[in-house]
């Protein structure tokens, strides 16, 4: 079965209603076209010479979605210098591909560059927050995906199959901690560097060459590019080095070339906009009237009693610094931001063993995964002044300076052995590529403050704001992805706020689905539902949500093995939340095997909510299809 953009443009059909902006507008090409790095320095050329391009070899592939989309693809390898400054020496290998452009007279190839660092780019290619806007893009030109030096499928391997197992029972900040944490570095760096790999080739300039290498390889003149994240980063230093090669870009979670490490006050300004969020929703006010507070109070307790359980003969300590790092470390993800007041809660009456699996997942026992990621990380640097000022915030913030970590400490840095790239690389980007810049305001990891800072120097850009969005914003909304075909299409766009409604988990809900548990038990769904619309009654004093519908209709179906009665709560639940996507694809799964035309109208008001989000709109067709 193949899924392609014709099939995204009926989905997106339906936004003309909400949105005002015809199906024209988004595909525009049919109708117009003081701790210093203690590393000697890396060794780049200012502008290496370039050897001679390489000629790709394209081979046809079938390529597919996480959701399950088909469309054709091309797939090449690159060979580039593992330093470009020495193209007789090493070289690095790594995949390309390619989605060819639909228009009659494509533009510029856009070329994507994924985040991290550490992020393979053909592995993202494959995710809903990436994969429809390639295929509305594709419409204007040729879309580029390509594994990063040092990611993916890239060749050498720069992955370590380890983790660093920081000892559970002590904080993460103590002697004993910071020194497992620089150990496992020093040998993972070795482990590398046995490959004959040279770990100081692993940085965003040797990376910007590689795409400068891909626009000569593609024989293209010039070349769009399309950041997020750590790729915005990359973006700016490939433009800062090759500007005269850019026709447009976009950077979505913007890290400038002298924003690798963040600030504190970023982080205290993430949790006031989370509590001024938190305090637009007056169900959830009554469980969470103070939510900057409460973080506070919670994180202080924990700063005076670290708490330590023990499970499965283990004990675990979860202390202040565990949740704040916990907290930076997860704050780009939408799914955690919505879900603060219920955790903050938790830790604030001293409820934190359910938290210890995370803190293990994303501290403790952390993959090691590719060394790229910290090199390239250290090599952009940090200057003195940034660190004065960091110093400076941390003490009278919430959070401190856990962005940072583990980077902050002396002996994981030098454990890499990377070079810092110096003040010149991490000077403002000066630059007139007309440049279209997302900010998501519930972003963790990057801020609208950092991405208003890098626009000061371009002088043809324009904002987009995101309302209620984390990090991951691509699936958050259509009409961005309409804009983002507009501008790419070579429209001048305006700043301009979109607004995403955003529900949080409160802090009554996992009582909330307990009682409604009990109650289909006992007295049946339909006591339950009728129970739960009392609760949803303004007045009641409680918050439900989507969440707890979603969780009840699970339970009951994977647990309780009542699929009837999961399936009564999902329908009562999409009548009481009628713009919930997550609802009614749950609907559809739960139908398809009892009711094929209810499964179908369920799965097609997902795809009518929200397009971007393929996974309806793949099993619709599926059910269409038979």
């Amino acid at each position: 079965m193949r899924i392609t953009t014709p099939v995204l443009l009926a989905g997106l059909a339906t936004l003309t209603a909400v949105t005002k902006i015809s199906i024209d507008a988004f595909f525009p090409s049919r109708s117009r076209l003081s701790w210093k790095l203690l590393a000697a320095p890396a060794a780049i050329a200012i502008a290496p010479a370039m050897t001679q391009a390489q000629q790709l070899e394209w081979a046809p592939i079938t390529f597919t979605s996480d959701a399950g989309e088909v469309t054709d693809a091309e797939r090449a390898v690159m060979t580039v210098p593992e330093r470009h400054a020495n193209p007789s020496g090493a070289t690095i290998k790594f995949p390309v591909i390619r989605f060819k452009s639909k228009a009659v007279n494509p533009g510029p190839p856009i070329v994507y560059l994924a985040g991290g660092p550490g992020n393979a780019g053909t592995a993202s290619a494959r995710r809903d927050q990436y994969f429809p806007g390639a295929m509305a893009l594709r419409e204007i030109a040729d879309v580029i995906f390509f594994d990063q030096r040092g990611t993916g499928a890239s060749e050498p391997s720069l992955v370590v199959d380890a983790r660093f197992n920081i000892p559970s029972d002590q904080p993460i900040g103590s002697p004993a901690s910071r020194a497992r944490f620089a150990q496992i570095a020093d040998s993972a760096a070795n482990v590398v560097r046995a490959r004959g790999v040279d770990l100081g080739a692993y940085n965003t300039e040797e990376a910007a060459n590689d795409v400068e290498a891909i626009r000569r390889a593609l024989g293209a003149d010039k070349i769009a590019l399309w950041g997020h994240s750590y790729g915005s980063h990359l973006g700016l230093a490939y433009i800062k080095r090759y500007e005269a090669r850019v026709s447009r870009a976009i950077f979505g979670g913007i890290n400038g070339l002298d924003q690798r490490w963040r600030y504190p006050s970023e982080g205290q300004q993430w949790l006031q906009t989370i509590d001024a969020a938190t305090k637009k929703d007056a169900r959830l006010q009554s469980q969470m009237p103070d939510f900057l507070g409460t973080t506070r109070r919670a994180i202080e307790k924990l700063e005076a009693t670290p708490i330590r359980v023990t499970a499965n003969d283990q004990t675990a300590l979860i202390g202040a610094d565990e949740i704040r790092t916990l907290f930076v470390l997860q704050g780009g993800e939408s799914d955690f931001v919505k879900r603060l007041p219920l955790i903050v809660a938790n830790i604030d009456k001293g409820d934190v063993a359910q938290y210890v699996p995370f803190v293990r997942a994303a501290l403790r026992a952390r993959q090691i995964g590719s060394a790229m990621t910290y090199t390239t990380h250290l090599a952009s640097g940090v200057s003195q002044h940034q660190l004065d000022r960091i110093a400076r915030e941390a003490p009278g913030t919430i959070l401190r300076d856990a962005i940072n970590y583990p980077f902050s400490d002396d002996g994981f840095r030098k454990a890499w052995g990377a070079g810092d790239l110096g003040e010149s690389f991490r000077s403002p980007v000066k630059s007139s590529v007309p440049t279209l810049f997302l900010s998501g305001t519930l972003d963790g990891r990057t801020s609208v403050s950092a991405a208003r800072e890098v626009k000061k120097g371009f002088s043809n850009a324009t904002h987009i704001i995101l309302d209620g969005a984390a990090h991951d914003i691509y699936g958050e909304t259509p009409e961005l992805v309409i804009l983002m075909n507009r501008f790419m299409s070579g429209e001048r766009l305006k700043d301009v706020t979109l607004y995403i409604p955003i529900e949080f988990h409160g802090p009554d809900e996992p009582a909330i689905v307990a009682e409604l548990h009990d109650i289909v038990l006992k007295d049946g769904a339909a006591v339950a539902i009728e129970r739960a619309k009392d609760l949803r009654a303004p007045g009641s004093g409680k918050n439900l949500t989507s969440y707890v519908m979603l969780d009840l209709a699970n339970t009951l179906d994977r647990t309780d093995k009542r699929p009837a009665d999961a399936i009564a709560i999902l329908k009562a639940g999409t009548e009481m939340f009628p713009t919930t996507p997550a609802m009614f694809t749950r609907l559809g799964g739960m139908l398809a095997t009892v009711d094929r035309a209810a499964a179908a109208a369920a799965y097609r008001r997902a795809v009518q909510i929200n397009p971007l989000l393929r996974f309806a709109a793949v099993q619709l067709t599926k059910l269409e299809g038979q």
